[in-house]
């Protein structure tokens, strides 16, 4: 049985201390975006997540308090946009889940995102860690930039 985002505590945790998030004083607000999936494979440098959520969590740095539930689609239409997009500057990314009955999570960043079928492949370097080739009950943690509003729209409900 899937726990809902139950590596967020872990990514939130160990994000900021890996992942510079912080805006400048008239910046925009930074997000880091969470996905799950059933399963993740990985090997010769492409991961394939499967069985993922349809929707991304959204979550802003500090001090703000709201988050956001945007669709894959949607997410992968921003990938590109703008010089500081993740197409121009690769993502870092934690990847956790469970191999052979054992926590495991890795620091990779990610390039060329393609949906395929209900989940999604990505190229990889692994940054920190040991790859494995496969996890179960995968979490992904996607570094922090801005989420345009047309996406990540205000009328979320406050957190606090």
């Amino acid at each position: 049985m899937r726990r809902p985002f139950r590596f967020l505590a872990l990514a939130v945790f160990v994000g900021p201390s890996a992942l510079p998030v912080h805006a400048e004083e008239d910046g925009p607000n930074l997000f880091f975006f969470v996905d799950q999936a059933q399963m993740a494979t990985m090997a010769d440098g492409e991961l394939v997540l499967e069985g993922m959520d349809a929707h991304l969590l959204a979550v802003p740095d500090r001090p703000m308090r709201e988050a956001h539930v945007i669709s894959v689609e949607d997410f992968l239409d921003q990938w590109s946009q703008g010089s500081d997009s993740f197409a121009h500057v690769p993502p870092n990314a934690v990847i956790s889940g469970v191999w052979e009955d054992v926590p495991s999570a890795l620091v990779v960043e990610l390039t060329t995102p393609e949906v395929e079928g209900t989940g999604l492949r990505f190229r990889y370097e692994v940054l920190e860690g040991e790859p494995v080739r496969e996890l179960r009950e995968v979490t992904l943690v996607i570094d922090a930039r801005p989420c345009p509003p047309e996406i990540c729209n205000p009328q979320v409900t406050d957190v606090r």
